[in-house]
């Protein structure tokens, strides 16, 4: 019933063997459908976004990309990252959302307790969690956020804990693929 109904829609019929075909007689367009994504980086190099989302909103964006939000496990990994920046502030993948003070990289497939977080680059005095703040992101040297926690360049490329609700810019870093299994 639902092919049916679909074909129906676009001014098609259902045609052929099991399963079925839409058979048009005219070709459908696809002007009103979104472009398509561009590609992402190499998997070492991250994808840096200027739109401002919220963090769970960014996760999900970095996911329908096919990758996570940034996790940053090396004091290089953090200079190259900070080197980017062109935003204030920008989310990172680490929250401690599942456990106060435990805080773990975002999960690659569905919101689930990442792994945690073994090397973290907090400014003085973070996380504070002031209020409700569950989740990181990461401070650009000269940025109007930086101003009230002290000396700015200090500041560049530091972490630190804000309202997961709050909308940011967010980098994303795509999950590099899978190991080929061990030889039998």
């Amino acid at each position: 019933r639902g092919p049916t109904r679909l074909a129906m829609r676009l001014g098609c019929r259902l045609g052929g063997a099991r399963p079925a075909r839409l058979l048009c007689a005219r070709r459908l367009s696809t002007s009103g459908l979104p472009s398509p994504l561009p590609p992402l980086p190499p998997f070492h190099e991250p994808y840096l976004s200027t739109d401002r989302l919220t963090w769970h909103e960014a996760l999900a964006e970095c996911r329908r990309r096919g990758s996570v939000l940034a996790r940053i496990e090396t004091a290089g990994q953090n200079a190259a990252l900070a080197a980017k920046l062109v935003a204030s502030a920008t989310w990172i993948g680490l929250s401690d959302m599942m456990s106060e003070g435990e805080w773990t990289w975002a999960a690659d497939s569905v919101w689930l307790p990442g792994e945690k977080a073994h090397w973290t680059h907090w400014a003085d005095g973070q996380p504070n969690d002031y209020g409700s703040q569950h989740c990181a992101a990461i401070l650009r040297a000269g940025a109007d956020t930086a101003a009230s926690m002290g000396d700015r360049q200090a500041l560049h490329g530091k972490w630190f804990d804000t309202d997961c609700r709050d909308e940011l810019p967010y980098a994303c870093k795509a999950t590099p693929p899978p190991a080929p299994p061990d030889p039998p």
